[in-house]
């Protein structure tokens, strides 16, 4: 089942990227797509769309129809940005929001 699931979330992200995007596997259940030249509206956007799509899943299971959904934490990345794991510790603050606030949501790294 899980790997049914990484399939179809592959074909959305490859479905709904753009060719600049760069979507990247962090390890486990989580990933990352760099959106470059976007705006935080834009990219807020890009991420509900991203949502709903992978909401609209139903994978056939022998107990029934299985849904799935995601929480997304967004975050700005400066040509500036030297560490990394900073960049990607604001992003998870901001996922951790999302997922604090009920999941199956979208939330934006707001303060530093």
């Amino acid at each position: 089942m899980g790997d049914e699931v990484l399939r179809r979330f592959s074909y959305i992200i490859r479905k709904t990227s753009r060719v600049i995007d760069i979507p990247a596997s962090l390890g486990g259940e989580e990933f990352a797509i760099l959106l470059p030249n976007t705006t935080q509206n834009e990219a807020m956007t890009i991420a509900e769309r991203l949502r709903k799509q992978v909401a609209d899943i139903a994978i056939p299971h022998e107990k029934g129809l299985v849904s799935v959904t995601i929480s997304i934490g967004g975050v700005a990345l400066s040509m500036d940005e030297v560490d990394n794991d900073v960049v990607l510790s604001r992003a998870d603050t901001a996922l951790y929001e999302a997922k604090d606030a009920g999941r199956n949501q979208c939330r934006w790294f707001a303060g530093i």
